[in-house]
């Protein structure tokens, strides 16, 4: 026969794995961080009008930082979770001429960016740790906020037509994975990363680092058992 342990806040599970702050969250839960994503290369690469000529232009390696923030169900072994971010990064660049033209010549600029991602997956409490992981879709902008081609002495240039700046929408399926830590019933700290996949463009793949605060109310992890029935 099994014993069943009751508290205010309903039944308290006898499975481990769903006892302790993490176990059986109360369902919702607010997230606010911060993150780091790399620069997909679809756009980080691209053309523009340089003395009449269509000429590529390609910015250094980079990666936009930002404020993360996220809001989320959790329920035993299910995950949801809808979040959203700004970010922004400086670069440097080089634009390159036709062959037999001069240059390359250096590009400064500076990027926004915006984005949304709903994710669903899979966890797995263990105590005060809880592990999940799974997929999703999200949708973006990278917005060239700013560019500047500096010439070398002596050469007249001007920049028209489909230059760097403008806006770069995307949609991705992001694979994620996160641990979350909760030392209390009600706070902790969770991490999340992921690989963000573009499935029509092998070249806006990108990847996603983020950590912050997590307020997740778990009520039955705080509540003394009131009644104890031993059948």
């Amino acid at each position: 026969m099994r014993r069943v342990e009751v508290g205010r806040g309903g039944v308290r599970r006898a499975a481990p794995w769903l006892r302790g702050p993490v176990g059986a969250p109360d369902g919702f839960g607010l997230l606010l961080g911060g993150f780091s994503m790399s620069l997909p290369r679809s756009v980080a690469t691209g053309s523009t009008t340089f003395v009449d000529d269509s000429t590529p232009y390609s910015i250094d390696a980079a990666h936009t930082s930002g404020f993360l923030f996220s809001t989320s169900v959790e329920r035993r072994f299910l995950a949801f979770a809808f979040e959203t971010r700004w970010g922004y990064t400086s670069f440097h660049g080089t634009v390159s001429p036709a062959q037999g033209a001069a240059g390359p010549f250096a590009m400064t600029g500076n990027l926004l960016q915006w984005g949304v991602r709903l994710r669903v997956g899979a966890r797995l409490p263990l105590g005060n740790v809880a592990l999940a992981a799974g997929s999703g879709l999200g949708a973006g902008m990278w917005i060239v906020n700013r560019a500047t081609i500096d010439p070398t002495p002596g050469n007249v240039t001007s920049m028209q037509g489909n230059t760097p700046q403008g806006v770069h929408g995307v949609w991705s399926v992001p694979f994620w994975a996160s641990a979350t830590l909760k030392p209390s019933c009600g706070w902790g700290l969770q991490a999340i990363a992921s690989y963000d996949v573009q499935p029509t463009n092998g070249e806006g793949d990108a990847l996603f680092l983020g950590a912050g605060l997590l307020w997740q109310p778990s009520a039955s992890c705080a509540e003394p058992a009131s009644i104890e029935v031993t059948p």
